[in-house]
């Protein structure tokens, strides 16, 4: 009936005949049946095939990064209205790369110290430097308790020994028959080349022996012996046996004393041995057959034939030589 009354007014209008109330009344009609008809269909369940949904695409996205989520943040306007802004999402590397730290090496400060005084003075002060010297000047002022003492033969019974008026005392007294050999080494450093030197003051009458020691060790050592008798004597004395058991005369020679108290050194410079009484060269020898190359240094009394002796060492001075 729709498109009767559709075609009907469409003559109508080609033959220019007006349109009249009614006309149009039908015209009405025909849309109302045809809205009905509408709704008949899809009551009865008839279905017009819709166009097919696009296609989904799937994407894998096991391995992909994790996202970092930023909250919706609501802001202020100007005019005071909220707006909501969307979440953003920020890609996060899953890998970084790794750097080596450069070392930081502490390089220690070469300026002088500025020290702060009590009153808020500074003081500018120069950095002391640790230096052991080996060099050094025994008084005998003090303890001896860098000193080591043995006896070669004798009994320690027969030994006085004290610190009395900035000297070292040592008296040797009879018993038994026995003559002692007392021997005193400083623990406190070793050498190769040195020279030892020893103020002595002699208050025997009897022969008394004094030795300056170098290169003291466990096989042996260098003993100069000074003898108020005027004799006086290198020695090497091998106390391992490695060449020859006990004391071995290397060298002697005879000089009247001059006082009683006399400067006695010994030198130990490579192989040469020097022997020296008052600054005056008395004896030398070069040593090729035991050759003891280093050890301490030190100070030994003795008597040849007869007890009580008493001597009296001022000092023991280690040097260069």
């Amino acid at each position: 009936m729709l498109f009767r009354s559709i075609a009907w007014y469409r003559r109508q209008r080609a033959q220019n005949k007006g349109v009249t109330l009614a006309n149009l009344a039908w015209v009405a009609a025909g849309f109302v049946v045809l809205a009905i008809a509408m709704q008949f269909i899809s009551f009865k369940g008839i279905s017009i095939p819709a166009a097919p949904p696009p296609a989904v695409v799937e994407t894998i996205v096991a391995d992909l990064p994790p996202v970092e989520q930023t909250q919706v943040a609501a802001i202020p306007t100007p005019t005071g209205e909220l707006v909501v802004y969307a979440p953003v999402f920020v890609d996060t590397p899953t890998s970084t790369v790794e750097t080596t730290p450069t070392p930081v090496v502490e390089i220690p400060s070469t300026e002088t110290p500025i020290v702060e005084t009590p009153t808020g003075a500074l003081v500018i002060t120069d950095t002391p430097i640790p230096f052991l010297q080996p060099y050094y000047t025994e008084e005998f002022d003090g303890d001896i308790a860098n000193w080591f003492e043995f006896m070669s033969s004798g009994d320690a019974r027969m030994v006085g020994k004290r610190l009395e008026l900035g000297q070292l005392s040592i008296d040797l007294l009879p018993m038994d028959d026995k003559l002692p050999w007392l021997y005193l080494i400083n623990n406190s450093f070793a050498y190769s080349n040195v020279k030892a030197e020893t103020l002595v003051v002699n208050r025997s009458v009897n022969a008394t022996g004094v030795s300056v020691i170098c290169r003291y060790g466990d096989i042996g050592w260098y003993e100069f012996v000074f003898s108020n008798t005027g004799v006086y004597s290198i020695y090497a004395v091998d106390n391992s046996g490695l060449v020859s058991q006990g004391y071995n005369l290397l060298t002697s020679t005879m000089i009247s004393p001059d006082s009683s108290a006399n400067v006695f050194a010994a030198e130990c410079k490579g192989s040469e041995l020097n022997q020296y009484v008052n600054n005056t060269l008395v004896n030398t020898f070069v040593d090729t057959k035991f050759n003891f190359i280093e050890g301490k240094v030190g100070i030994a009394v003795s008597s040849p034939d007869k007890l009580p002796v008493s001597v009296g060492f001022d000092y023991v001075k280690v040097s260069e030589p």
